[in-house]
Formats: C-alpha cells, structure tokens, sequence
C-alpha cells in the first residue's frame, strides 16, 4: 500500500529526517514557529580572527591557518596529536575522537579554522578538540553576527540546529505573520517582534540584547493573560447556582457570636462575593490577606447563603493539620445554625471514609472540609455549590478546573483564599483568570 502521509513541517527543512525530526520534538519544536521561538543559551564570537601569538588562554577565539604536522599515539585513550600554525606562531590539538580518513581531509587542507578554548600545557599552547573546518580553497568571509549557542539533545548538534533555524528564519518572514499582540502604543519604544527574534537569533556584536529580550518578554505575558482570560470567558459561560438570598439571618446569628465586629475591608469584600454569588454565572475570585485578616470568617460567611438555598460547600485546605483546624473552627460556626460539617482526609480508615462519602452523596453534609483527597474521582456531592481552596499556590488551573465536574447540571462557584500578596503585575498575568479581592488594614 502507498504511504500517502503528508512530510510534516520541519521536513521540509533541508536536513530533517525522521530521526532529526525526532530530536526536535524532544525539544518540544515541531513547527517554524517553534524554531523562531527556541532562543540561544547564550553566544560565542567567531567575528574575529585571532593570531596564536595573541592568544588569551580560557577565552574561546577563532584561528585561520594550516595543520602542519600529524600523529598518532597508541594506548588505553588514543590520541590525534596535530600542529597547528599561522604566520605568528604555532599551537597543539589534541583529538581523542578521530577517523583516518578525517585525518587525511585534515591534512590535504588548504587551510582550516578552528575555534575554541587555548590552554597552556607545559609550556605549550594546545586545544582539546576545538571546531575544526577545512577549506580547499579560500576560506569564505568571517560572521557578521555573533554566533548562537541553543539547547539541544543528542542527535542535534549545533551546527545542525544553527542551519535549520537559520532556514526557518529565512521562510519565517514570508510563512508567518507573526501576530502583534502588543499595540502600537505599547511598542513605540521597542523594537517589532521579527527584528526581536531576528536580533536574538544573530545578533550584532556589541548591541545590547535586552531591549529584544523585553519585546518577547512582554508577548509572552501577554499571551499567557490572553490564555488565561480566554480559559475564564469559557468558564463563565456555564451556569452556576443563583443565589438571590444573602442568608442575613444565620449570618447576623453567627456574626453575633463573635468577640469583634467585622471590619470594612471584610464587608467590602463580602458584597463583592454577594454579587459572583447572585450573578448566575460561577465565581472566579482570588481572596488576598495576611494571616489574621480574617480570610477564613468571610470565607465562612460566603457559605451561608449557599447553604441555604440548599447546596453543599467545600474546603480545601494544603496540608491535613490545616484542613483538621478548618473543621474544628467550621464546626464551631456552623454547628449552633443546625449545619452539618464533615472532614475528609486521604489518611482516613475504611469505615469513617465510607460514612461520609455517604453523607457528602446524599446530601446530608452541608459543609465538607478536606485535603487534595477531595478531588478524587469517588467522591460525589450531592449539589456541591461552592469551592473554597486555601492557598492558591498549592491548585493549578487544572485542578482548579476539575471542581467543575463535581457541580454536575451546575458550575459550582470557586473562592480561592491566599496569605500571600499578590503585585498588581503579578495579578495582571498569571492570576487573570480571577477577580482578586484584598482584605486590607
């Protein structure tokens, strides 16, 4: 039968096989554009041309001139021992991976350039095996540019890597538009994003390279909020429970029992979670606060209204001591409002673990606290309503978008309480899928 599979994108590289191929997936490269995008390490200079006699020993440098002499010493590690010369003086390399035949281009030259880093050895300027390139005629003109050092893997070398961006760089231009996802206003002071990858990808001797890095820097922030704000426009599209009651009286109740009176800073937050609550669409919010802010209170506050209008809540909590002291507070709440709490941890026995996974099922549970264990695939909520996480920094997205599962017919709505405070920056970027809410001084 005919194999009338389509040659992929980097195949059409001149070069790319299937085994080269499978070194640039290995990179996680299978496009032009992930060659545009995979940046050097660092880069070596090879613009100049260095005499032996100038020679500054461990600094990589680039020398023109002829292998002179040759030979082979025997042993348990044989070694190509070549002289090399130019018009100044005369340097030693040193090969320790070589073929005959190698040798023999080697020696019928007309000339070579070698590139890397001189030692002193005994008294004697050597190389251990330097880049070597052999010219049968006149050696072409020297780099213009620095040349780059990638991340690679095994069956990718260098020079290999270097050609194929260099290919990908020639079609990029016409194959790609490269979207501007940044505004004219933003780059008016920077440069456009091909010279950027250009300038990265072959820069200029001497020309600072941190105004290119700041202009991909600055796409790849905004295309991970783009991400991240497309992942919660799809998320709000689901429905979620509509919860027009505030529960005024089990929270006036609960309120009253306490030794203080809430601040303005919870009240304000409190009505922002009030309106998530009532807009029909699932809550996406971000509750930012040191420790003693009184985080947990509001958090307690912002379950009665679910609870009364008959769905479960859910706690998670980092650690099982944490989750453990969240049950003792909640039930001190909960329990005098006639609100049933219950605890679940991965650690717990056979029978208690079957005893509440039974009352989180039927709905007899209003209240469930627990470690990561309530994400496992058999725990099943009989109307679970909201999700409250501790600690942000311990539940990706993915998790976080897990808990959609667990609502059924219904989104539940999702606070995420955290001590650590969040920059405006920072918010902007990897927290910009959720409304963010500060429990000040």
């Amino acid at each position: 039968m005919q194999n009338t599979r389509q040659p992929s994108e980097l195949q059409s590289l001149t070069g790319v096989g299937p085994k080269v191929e499978q070194a640039l997936n290995r990179l996680g490269l299978y496009s032009f554009r992930d060659l545009l995008f995979h940046l050097p390490a660092r880069y070596e200079d090879r613009t100049t041309l260095v005499d032996i006699a100038d020679l500054q020993p461990g600094t990589p440098q680039l020398l023109q001139g002829e292998i002179t002499a040759q030979s082979i010493i025997p042993g348990r590690r044989m070694q190509a021992v070549l002289t090399f010369e130019d018009l100044t003086g005369a340097a030693r390399i040193r090969l320790f991976h070589f073929s005959r035949a190698y040798l023999a281009t080697l020696k019928s030259a007309a000339s070579v350039r070698i590139f890397g880093e001189p030692r002193i050895n005994q008294g004697v300027t050597e190389f251990i095996h330097p880049e070597i390139s052999v010219f049968k005629g006149d050696p072409p003109p020297l780099d213009d540019t620095l040349t780059p050092i990638y991340p690679t893997t095994d069956g990718l070398s260098q020079p290999k890597l270097r050609d194929l961006i260099r290919q990908a760089l020639a079609k990029g231009a016409d194959f790609y538009a490269l979207d501007e996802l940044l505004d004219a206003a933003h780059t008016k002071h920077r440069p456009a994003l091909w010279d950027a990858l250009l300038a990265l990808h072959q820069p200029t001797k001497g020309l600072p390279a941190s105004p290119y890095v700041e202009r991909l820097a600055f796409e790849e922030l905004l295309a991970h909020r783009l991400l991240l704000l497309t992942r919660r426009d799809d998320y709000i599209r689901y429905q979620a429970p509509c919860l027009q009651s505030t529960a005024a009286e089990a929270r006036k109740q609960l309120i009253t029992e306490l030794p203080f009176e809430l601040t303005e800073a919870q009240q304000r937050v409190l009505k922002d979670i009030d309106h998530d609550l009532q807009s029909g669409h699932p809550m996406l919010r971000l509750l930012q606060g040191d420790v003693g802010s009184g985080k947990t209170l509001v958090a307690a506050l912002a379950a009665l209204p679910v609870i009364d209008a008959g769905f479960q809540v859910a706690l998670m909590a980092p650690t099982e001591l944490l989750s453990e002291q969240h049950a003792a507070q909640f039930a001190t709440w909960f329990s005098p409002l006639g609100i049933s709490v219950g605890w679940l941890t991965g650690s717990m026995k056979a029978q208690p673990r079957r005893t509440i996974l039974e009352q989180i099922a039927n709905g007899s549970c209003q209240m469930v606290i627990g470690t990561h264990a309530l994400f496992q695939t058999d725990i099943v909520f009989h109307r679970l309503g909201l999700a409250i996480i501790d600690e942000q920094h311990r539940f990706g997205v993915a998790q976080r978008l897990l808990l959609r599962e667990k609502g059924k017919d219904l989104t539940p709505h999702q606070l995420i309480m955290t001590a650590t405070p969040i920059p405006r920056t920072l918010a902007m970027t990897h927290f910009a899928d959720l409304d963010v809410s500060v429990i000040d001084a």
